[in-house]
């Protein structure tokens, strides 16, 4: 059945067959919500087809905790909040300045049809003239041949395309341990391509292939590793493979490994190594390699500015047709990164359809934005919202809020409060700090859909960690009177102040609070005000704001600093933690068992895949009367589930105590949620602060870094039931990657003395500041 949804109330319930005979004949509108399953999944009629739209949940869920650091190549976040609609228009439709990088996870395709002309191999491409020869070649049993046959025979050349015929070729070379057969088989079974289907089995022939030193296997090993497609995913081994193809000279390698060194994902930051690496890589044609290029050149990043170097790698890459150079170069004749091209307003706005042409999303935006200003084409408003509405069913969340808008004002368009929801729903459950802020006001207001006053305090929470300063204005009101939260005055004092600090005229209201008023007795102004001051100092610097939630209580959480577990792994001092506890900051410190000495850390690598993070400590020494040499870090396949397991770390300090705590349990299962296999579920009781310690066996050997804890409020909604010390950890082998692909030796050392203490003596609290 579906059931129809107008104005927020079902007005019928239909069998799917009927539903389009019903639109045709006008009984149901188009702009009408259908919805099926007991109204969990969405679907919204548009130009008579059923398309689907994302599931609306009763509840929210918790916000997660917010970060201002803005992704690469998304839209500009609003200045403030309580524009007219033309200021909305101009800021979210404006694409942020920060130049985009592109990560080598968009080349985890089907590898090899794209360059094939970059094998590192004796096989090469086969031409029709030489079918004939070829085959007789393989009936000699010449195995090189049966390759190339295999070649002719997926591609077409010279013979009749038959995947089938060169799944059977290939397989006749991968079992004579031909490493170009190996790799092509693996393909097939990967693609499903003339047999069935079987990652597992095209990872491990890939695995081979890449083990006898096949550059692009290598490399397409390190895709299947990222992707976790055929084997669990692992960003160290997924760089790992990657680099050594890129040593090996492969060039798509070698832009992907660019990639990884200029964003420091899995490695240690290094423009200028980046740099060279693209630079292999962009004489060979790697277009995002040249794109790279043209950026560092462009922000001098690696390298000193040098527009006219940025330039040529830019047109190389337009050449090539890559779409984030065409949209590059629209923003350069537009002026908005300016010393490569004169300003030509006419010629920005063509290079902006061609980079939509070629597939840009951010170039439909900015198209968008260019109508509605008139600004190098003529001003309409009709072509602004088709773009916009282009680039929102795509997926821009940035571009959502804006149809929201569009709809909800009737500009371009007819008025529609269901479809102005439908489009802020979709930007807020992005996260775009706009679209939630207008989704939580239609919540709060009842505009296209009933009134939830809890839906509406959990997306200005987003909306505020996004720097929206009309969002501190209103959830200021909720905050004051309790509406969908708990109340809490003080913060809504604090809010307030952020927001009359921001220019939101409704919000003089909180400029004078009069102590003698009896309101004021239930506000701690002095805490409202460090907390309002904390805020805006965060927005000022780009900084994540401290987190908006029922946490604020947390002084340390609000001012800036996290607090962890980790343990010490080496004797040269490097220390494990989760990536999660060191995000953000800038100043990292361990304080030993026992000790209260805070001992200075530099930050060596992060794995944010895996969450986890090693440290170097400056002056560590192995405590006194504690044996050498740390505890040793082992495979996890060394555990089993209902092994005994237990750990140290420092919980809660601010309420338990700074004290090192011990709790034990055992090992439920050797995966995590939803059978997550980086990691295990562990039954130890965990609480906040015990993030990044170790898990180890009753020997003393450590087999896993405490993760996270169950969410007592997402289980209990799933199954009615509370969740008890169902915890997870990351299992150590992706420790132990991670400290070999950065040169991290680890000792060869035992237990010694009795294991609890061995581990207790090298746990360790970690405190990063922002």
């Amino acid at each position: 059945m579906v059931h129809v949804s107008r104005d927020g109330k079902v007005i019928g319930s239909y069998p799917l067959s009927a539903m389009r005979t019903m639109i045709d004949r006008g009984l149901v509108r188009r702009s009408d919500f259908y919805h099926m399953r007991g109204m969990s999944d969405w679907l919204l009629v548009e130009n008579g087809n059923f398309s689907a739209f994302e599931p609306l949940p009763d509840y929210p869920g918790r916000a997660p905790r917010p970060n201002l650091q803005a992704p690469r190549a998304t839209a500009a976040q609003p200045a403030r909040a309580g524009l007219p609609l033309a200021a909305w228009l101009t800021v979210a439709g404006a694409v942020a300045v920060a130049l985009s990088a592109v990560g080598y996870l968009v080349y985890s395709g089907s590898i090899g049809s794209d360059h094939p002309e970059h094998f590192a191999t004796d096989i090469r491409r086969p031409s029709p003239g030489e079918y004939l020869a070829i085959r007789k070649q393989a009936a000699a049993g010449d195995v090189d041949a049966y390759v190339r046959l295999g070649l002719c025979e997926l591609w077409g050349i010279g013979t009749q395309e038959s995947p089938a015929a060169a799944v059977a070729s290939f397989r006749h070379a991968a079992e004579k341990g031909h490493p170009v057969g190996q790799f092509w088989l693996g393909v097939a079974y990967l693609d499903g391509n003339g047999i069935s289907k079987d990652q597992r089995t095209g990872f491990e022939l890939i695995r081979k292939a890449a083990e006898q030193g096949l550059p692009y296997a290598g490399y397409r090993l390190g895709m299947l590793y990222y992707n976790g497609i055929g084997t669990s995913k692992s960003l160290p081994e997924s760089l790992r493979w990657v680099r050594r193809a890129a040593d090996d000279g492969l060039p798509d390698a070698q832009g992907a490994y660019g990639i990884a060194l200029r964003t420091g994902e899995g490695v240690a930051e290094n423009p200028t190594e980046a740099i060279r690496y693209f630079k292999l890589a962009a004489e060979s044609g790697i277009e995002f390699a040249q794109y790279n290029l043209a950026e560092m050149y462009i922000e001098g990043e690696g390298a000193d500015e040098n527009p006219r170097e940025a330039l040529r790698y830019l047109r190389m890459s337009e050449k090539e047709g890559y779409h984030p150079a065409i949209y590059l170069l629209a923003r350069c004749y537009l002026g908005e990164v300016k010393g490569l091209v004169a300003r030509d307003l006419t010629g920005g706005v063509e290079y902006l359809r061609k980079a939509a042409d070629k597939g840009s999303v951010e170039a439909l935006v900015k198209l968008g934005q260019q109508y509605y200003r008139g600004e190098g084409v003529a001003k309409s408003e009709s072509a602004a919202f088709e773009h916009y509405l282009k680039a929102a069913k795509r997926g821009h969340a940035g571009a959502q809020a804006v149809v929201g808008m569009l709809y909800r004002d009737g500009v371009g368009t007819e008025k529609s409060p269901r479809l102005a929801f439908r489009y802020f729903y979709e930007s807020g459950m992005r996260e775009n700090p706009l679209g939630a802020y207008h989704l939580a006001l239609c919540y709060a207001k009842g505009h296209g859909v009933d009134v939830k006053p809890d839906h509406a305090a959990h997306f200005f929470r987003i909306a505020c960690a996004g720097g929206v300063s009309e969002a501190f204005a209103e959830y200021a009101k909720i905050n004051f009177n309790g509406v969908g939260l708990v109340q809490d005055k003080t913060l809504a004092y604090a809010y307030g102040l952020v927001a009359l600090a921001k220019g939101v005229e409704s919000a003089k209201v909180w400029a004078d609070i009069n102590p003698a008023d009896p309101t004021a007795a239930s506000i701690n102004q002095e805490k409202g005000k460090a907390l309002a001051k904390q805020i805006l100092a965060a927005m000022e610097a780009g900084r994540p704001i401290p987190t908006i939630s029922d946490e604020l209580d947390d002084e340390e959480s609000a001012a800036g600093v996290s607090s962890g577990s980790g343990m010490i792994f080496t004797g040269e001092g490097h220390c494990f933690t989760n990536h999660h506890v060191v995000a953000g900051a800038s100043r990292f410190f361990v304080v030993a068992a026992g000790s209260n000495r805070r001992l200075a850390a530099e930050l060596v690598v992060v794995d944010a895949a895996n969450d986890l993070a090693i440290l170097k400590v400056r002056e560590w020494a192995a405590p006194q009367g504690a044996p050498s040499l740390p505890p040793p870090v082992i495979d996890s396949k060394s555990a089993n589930a209902g092994d005994r397991v237990f750990t140290f770390g420092y919980p809660v300090p601010d309420i338990l105590s700074d004290a090192v705590k011990y709790t034990s349990g055992d090992i439920n299962a050797l995966s995590g949620m939803r059978g997550d296999q980086n990691q295990m579920q562990v039954s130890m009781p965990i609480h906040s602060g015990n993030s990044g310690g170790p898990v180890a066996l009753e020997d003393g050997r450590v087999v896993g870094v405490v993760v996270s804890t169950a969410n007592a409020e997402f289980f209990y909604k799933a199954s009615q039931n509370i969740p008890q010390n169902i915890n997870f950890a990351i299992k150590a082998d992706y420790l132990r990657i991670l400290a070999q692909n950065n040169g991290i030796r680890l000792p060869s050392s035992s237990v010694s003395g009795d294991p609890k203490q061995h581990v207790r003596a090298y746990t360790v609290q970690v405190i990063a500041e922002k």
